[in-house]
């Protein structure tokens, strides 16, 4: 399936590699959108922001998707899914995905009002319900994703986004998929067996 946050992740790297560097973190990932002037009035739309907004906070590669697949023969539980990218990512791969979100139309400003697949309105108690699937949290809030984590009686938990942020009773993961970063981020993937 195309994945076209992957691709739109690549071109603005290049673009502000292209025409502004000083847009670029330490570590090569773009930060702010190019001012050049093919850009200057459209910066919110083509930088990282924009990108977020349309997409998710993190960036999903095909190991990360294939990770979650093959760790998932029950099916996912994504509790936090916003506007349903991952889960459609994964569901073009074949997986049976149950994706829920507080606020799924995102009128709280954190998206940009698309909706890449149905996203059930729901929160942290979904993961309750549902002990056979994966539970899958992409950048939750740290107080929503220790709830879920609780909450969760099932046996594998993927979680994606900041090592920081990552809900303190997770242990060590038992597998970890490095992701594209936006300058400042520590976002990867990270799986967790019970």
């Amino acid at each position: 399936m195309d994945n076209p946050y992957l691709a739109a992740y690549r071109a603005a790297t290049a673009h502000q590699r292209d025409h502004d560097p000083r847009g670029l973190g330490p570590d090569g990932a773009p930060w702010l959108s190019c001012m050049c002037d093919d850009c200057r009035g459209l910066a919110r739309q083509r930088g990282f922001y924009g990108l977020l907004r349309e997409y998710a906070w993190s960036i999903p590669t095909d190991t990360a998707l294939d990770t979650i697949a093959g760790c998932s023969p029950h099916g996912v539980l994504e509790v936090g899914a916003g506007a349903g990218y991952w889960a459609w990512q994964l569901r073009g791969r074949g997986v049976d995905v149950l994706a829920f979100d507080p606020d799924p139309h995102g009128r709280a400003g954190w998206s940009s009002g698309r909706r890449w697949t149905g996203v059930g309105v729901g929160d942290h108690t979904a993961a309750a319900q549902h002990p056979g699937r994966t539970l899958l949290l992409c950048r939750p809030e740290p107080e929503w994703g220790a709830a879920a984590v609780d909450a969760y009686r099932g046996r594998t938990i993927v979680y994606v986004g900041q090592v920081a942020e990552r809900p303190a009773q997770l242990s060590s993961p038992a597998r970890v998929v490095e992701l594209p970063r936006w300058a400042g981020a520590t976002d990867r993937l990270e799986v967790h067996e019970r």
